[in-house]
C-alpha cells in the first residue's frame, strides 16, 4: 500500500514549515457529504487488512501507544517477519488500525505505524527501525518509506527510498520536498521491485530444493520462482566434483601461448555476482542436485550454508590459495574479504530433485537439514492439455497418468516413481508414438515394470481372445507396434476421445 511520504521519514528539515512524521496513513476516500470509504479498489490495502486480521493481537492492555492523540484504536497487529527493501530484520514491528477523532476528520480509517509505539515491553517500533537503519547504512542520513506491503498474510515490507545516508536534508517547502521525492521514487523502484520480489517469491528460503516425481515441473517452477533476477545454472552428474563447482587452475590459450589461469566455475560465479551486487538478489540454480555427490562437490563450502537471522553465513570458511588469488584480482581495490568464503544474504541457492533418483547419491541429514524443501505434486489438470497420438487415435495424456499412476504407487509403495504432467513436453501438445514407445513406456520397463513380466502386477499386457497376454519392450518395435500399443492402452482401460 501507497503511504504518504510525509508520514514515515528521518533526518528532514524545512524551514518555518512541520517536518515531523505523522505515523500514519489514510485508506479511504471523502465524498461530498463527508463520509469515508474504503479503497476498495485497491488489491494492497486489501492484502494489508488480510495480513493484519491474519496477526491481529487482543492482548491490548501490553500495549503502549500512550503519546498518541486524537485517535481510537479498534485493532492491532504484531508482524515477526519484517522486511526492509527485501532485507529481513531481527525485530517484530506493530501496526495500528485508528478511527480518528479530530474535528476535521473525524470517523476516518487509517494504518498507522509510530516508533513509539512498544507492546509488553519487549517490541518495539523503535528498534525495528534502528534495524532498518542497519540494512540501508544510514549514518544520521536522510531516509523515508513510500510503502507498506503484505506478502503470504504474515509478512510485512517496507520499501524505502534513501536520500542521502550520511547527510540530513533541508528543502526551501514542502512541495520541493514531495517533487524530489517523488522522482527519487521513480528512479529506484525498479530496483526496489527487485529486492522486494526475490524474497515474496522465494517464501524467504535461501537454500531450497524443489523436489517431486520426475515431469511435474521442478525447473519451470525454479524460473516462475526467479524470474527477472540475475543467475547462474549449473547441473550435478555423478563425475561433478568440488573443482569443477568452485573453480581450478586450468590451461588457457593466449594468442598462441598455453598459460595457466584460474577458471571459476557456477558456485563462484554465482558468489561474486552476489558480492558485486548487494542489493540485487542473485540465485545459484543447481539442476538434478542428487545427481552428484554433494558432499564431495560442496567440501568445507558446506558450511556456508548455516545462515543467520539476516541471511549471511553464520561460520566463515578459509579460502584454498588458488580461490584467494582469484577473488583478491576481482574485488581489489574494495573492503570485501578474499580470504573466506561468507555467503551473502543475496545469494539464493535454489536445486531440483527427482525422488526417483533419490538412490543415486543419497543425501546425508545434516546437508538436508540445511535446506528447505518444497514439493511440487502432479498437475493433473495441467496434463489434461496434453495428447496422445497413435496411428489414427487419439487419448489424452491427463487420463493416461490417471489411470497408471496409482498402480506405480501400488506396486513401488511411494509416489516417486509416478510420471508427472510434463514428464513428456511436446511443443505442439500432442505426444507422438515414438515419444510414447521411446519415452514413457522405456521409463515404465525400465524404471517400474521390468523385474514384473509374466506377473499379474505387470501393465505390459494386451487381451487376446478374453485372455491377458505379456509382452515385452522390444515387442513395441515390431511390425504390428502401434496396434499392440492400442492394445495396451485398451487392456489399462484407456479408451481414445
Amino acid at each position: 500500500m501507497r503511504i504518504d511520504i510525509t508520514s514515515f521519514f528521518f533526518n528532514t528539515t524545512i524551514p518555518d514549515a512541520t517536518a515531523t512524521a505523522a505515523w500514519g496513513t489514510a485508506i479511504c476516500i471523502q465524498d461530498k457529504e463527508k463520509t469515508y470509504k474504503i479503497k476498495n479498489n485497491d488489491a494492497s490495502i486489501v492484502d494489508l487488512m488480510i495480513g493484519m486480521n491474519y496477526k491481529v493481537c487482543s492482548d491490548i492492555e501490553n500495549l503502549d501507544i500512550s503519546k498518541m492523540r486524537s485517535s481510537q484504536l479498534l485493532f492491532f497487529s504484531i508482524f515477526d517477519k519484517v522486511y526492509i527493501n527485501g532485507t529481513k530484520i531481527k525485530n517484530s514491528f506493530i501496526l495500528l488500525f485508528l478511527r480518528e477523532q479530530s474535528d476535521t476528520h473525524k470517523g476516518r480509517l487509517r494504518i498507522s505505524y509510530p516508533n513509539y509505539a512498544s507492546y509488553n515491553k519487549s517490541i518495539y517500533n523503535q528498534n525495528a527501525i534502528n534495524e532498518f537503519e542497519e540494512v540501508l547504512k544510514i549514518n544520521k542520513g536522510s531516509w523515508f518509506v513510500y510503502d507498506i506491503s503484505v506478502i503470504n498474510q504474515d509478512e510485512l515490507h517496507f520499501s524505502a527510498i534513501v536520500v542521502n545516508a550520511n547527510k540530513s536534508m533541508t528543502y526551501r517547502t514542502s512541495r520541493e520536498r514531495g517533487e524530489i521525492w517523488k522522482n527519487l521514487i521513480e528512479e529506484n523502484e525498479p530496483k526496489q521491485i527487485n529486492s522486494y520480489t526475490s524474497y515474496s517469491s522465494t517464501e524467504d528460503s535461501h537454500q531450497l530444493i524443489f523436489y517431486g516425481s520426475p515431469g511435474t515441473g521442478k525447473s519451470r517452477e525454479v524460473e516462475n520462482r526467479t524470474q527477472g533476477n540475475s543467475k547462474t545454472r549449473t547441473t550435478f552428474h555423478p563425475e561433478t566434483d568440488y573443482h569443477s563447482f568452485v573453480g581450478s587452475y586450468k590451461p588457457v590459450m593466449n594468442g598462441s601461448n598455453i598459460e595457466y589461469k584460474f577458471v571459476p566455475q557456477a558456485f563462484t560465479k554465482a558468489y561474486c555476482e552476489a558480492l558485486k551486487n548487494p542489493n540485487e538478489p542473485h540465485f545459484l540454480i543447481i539442476e538434478e542436485i542428487n545427481r552428484g555427490n554433494c558432499a564431495q562437490i560442496f567440501g568445507d563450502i558446506f558450511q556456508c550454508l548455516d545462515r543467520d537471522e539476516t541471511g549471511k553465513s553464520k561460520y566463515e570458511v578459509d579460502c584454498n590459495e588458488d580461490l584467494a588469488n582469484y577473488l583478491k584480482e576481482v574485488f581489489e581495490g574494495t573492503d570485501i574479504v578474499t580470504d573466506k568464503i561468507i555467503l551473502p544474504n543475496n545469494l539464493h541457492i535454489f536445486a531440483t530433485m527427482n525422488t526417483s533418483d533419490q538412490s543415486l547419491f543419497p543425501m546425508d541429514s545434516a546437508f538436508k537439514r540445511r535446506w528447505d524443501w518444497k514439493f511440487v505434486p502432479i498437475n493433473y489438470e495441467d496434463a489434461n492439455s496434453l495428447n496422445i497420438v497413435i496411428g489414427d487415435n487419439t487419448y489424452n495424456w491427463g487420463n493416461f497418468i490417471e489411470i497408471i499412476n496409482p498402480k506405480i504407487k501400488e506396486l513401488t509403495g511411494s509416489e516417486d516413481k509416478q510420471l508427472g504432467n510434463r514428464f513428456v513436453n511436446p511443443k505442439d501438445g500432442n505426444i507422438t508414438f515414438d515419444q510414447f514407445r521411446s519415452k514413457v513406456l522405456f521409463y515404465l520397463w525400465t524404471e517400474v515394470y521390468k523385474d514384473e513380466y509374466g506377473t499379474q502386477n505387470s501393465i505390459f499386457k494386451f487381451e487376446e481372445n478374453g485372455e491377458p497376454k505379456d509382452f515385452q519392450f522390444g515387442d513395441l518395435y515390431n511390425e504390428n507396434s502401434t496396434d499392440l500399443v492400442k492394445a495396451f492402452l485398451t487392456y489399462n482401460a484407456i479408451v481414445a476421445v
